[in-house]
């Protein structure tokens, strides 16, 4: 297909988004019943959340990941 229409590499694009909570970067142990498979478990800090969006050409160039915050009011 990239030859019938002479699309190069280059102007060919991917793109990935994740979410993530903000401040909640470290592994947690919790522990429970081995027969319980569901865990909960509390952690402290904020709820805020971000997203991020990478992006690679296919001939390999890497653009800087795009990352977006909740709008600020007031």
């Amino acid at each position: 297909m990239f030859e019938k229409f002479n699309i190069v590499q280059r102007h060919t694009y991917g793109a990935d988004e994740m979410g993530t909570q903000l401040g909640y970067f470290e592994w947690q142990k919790v522990i429970g019943p081995v027969s319980q498979s569901l865990q909960h478990h509390t952690v402290n800090g904020s709820r805020e959340s971000c997203t991020i969006l990478t992006t690679m050409s296919g001939d390999g160039h890497v653009f800087a990941p795009l990352v977006i915050f909740k709008r600020q009011t007031g």
